[in-house]
C-alpha cells in the first residue's frame, strides 16, 4: 500500500498537466501544415456527422417503410421501395464514414509526423 501512495505522490511531483506555452510552442510546428490540418478538422467534422446519420436513417426506415407497410398504409411495393431507397443511403453513409476514417487518419498521420521530423531537425 505504502507503493501505490508513492506512485500518486510521483504524480503530483511531475507537475500541471497542462503548458500553455508548451502547447503555443508545439503548434507552431503545424504551421507549414496549415492547409492540410484544417482539413484534416474538417474531415473529422464530417466523420462525426457520417457517424451521427446511420441511427437517423434507421429512424426513417422504420418510420417510414416498415410501420406504415404493417399498418396497411402504404402497398408492400411502396414500401419495398422506399426500403430499397433507404437501405442503400444507409450503406453510402457506411462506407462514405469508413472513408472519412481512412483518409482523415492518414492525413492526420502524416501531418504529425512531419511535424516531428520538423521538430527533431531542429533539435540535432
Amino acid at each position: 500500500m505504502a507503493q501505490a501512495q508513492g506512485f500518486f505522490h510521483e504524480d503530483e511531483i511531475l507537475g500541471k498537466a497542462y503548458d500553455r506555452t508548451l502547447t503555443r510552442r508545439l503548434i507552431g510546428y503545424l504551421k507549414p501544415y496549415r492547409g492540410r490540418t484544417f482539413l484534416s478538422f474538417f474531415l473529422l467534422l464530417l466523420l462525426s456527422a457520417s457517424q451521427i446519420a446511420p441511427p437517423i436513417i434507421a429512424k426513417f426506415i422504420v418510420d417510414s417503410a416498415i410501420t406504415p407497410a404493417v399498418n396497411g398504409e402504404v402497398t408492400p411495393d411502396v414500401a419495398s421501395g422506399r426500403l430499397g431507397a433507404l437501405g442503400l443511403l444507409y450503406l453510402a453513409v457506411l462506407f462514405a464514414s469508413a472513408g472519412l476514417r481512412y483518409w482523415q487518419s492518414l492525413l492526420a498521420t502524416w501531418i504529425g509526423q512531419r511535424a516531428m521530423f520538423d521538430l527533431r531537425g531542429e533539435l540535432f
